[in-house]
């Protein structure tokens, strides 16, 4: 099948786990993600874990969405987003304070997909000179 590669925008939250819980939350209500088993559709984060562990092909062909991520590192690793480096948000918006039209002009080159399949990266988009949004994007799935 391939991967999928992924975009979500959600209002700013200082904290990345709570961006990520945030996503999840809204992705697994709003079934907006694979699911190709016959396993039944998971309603929480925790049923969708356990459905991994008791269907290997689950965990294997993941849902090509942000639910195939569970932790933001240091790191590029499976299952891990990171920020956006200072410096690739420098470069690629000529300063350090992004609006969502710069991002969404971005997006659409190979600028900001410099990650691994399995992963993905985060920024903060401004409005007025303030953090408004977290855009979250990745590729995952197989």
């Amino acid at each position: 099948m391939g991967a999928s590669g992924w975009l979500y925008y959600t209002e700013f939250d200082p904290n990345p786990m709570a961006v990520l819980t945030t996503l999840h939350c809204h992705v697994l209500a709003s079934r907006e993600y694979l699911w190709g088993d016959d396993a039944p559709w998971p309603s929480t984060l925790q049923e969708l874990h356990e459905l991994y562990m008791e269907h290997e092909r689950l965990a294997e062909q993941g849902t090509h969405s942000i639910l195939d991520i569970w932790q933001v590192g240091t790191r590029d690793d499976i299952g891990t987003i990171l920020p956006l480096p200072a410096n690739t948000v420098r470069t690629v918006f000529g300063g350090g304070e992004p609006t969502k039209e710069q991002f969404e002009a971005a997006y659409e080159t190979d600028a900001l997909h410099d990650f691994p399949r399995g992963s993905g990266r985060f920024t903060t988009l401004f409005e007025d000179g303030k953090p408004a949004e977290i855009a979250v994007w990745g590729v995952s799935g197989d």
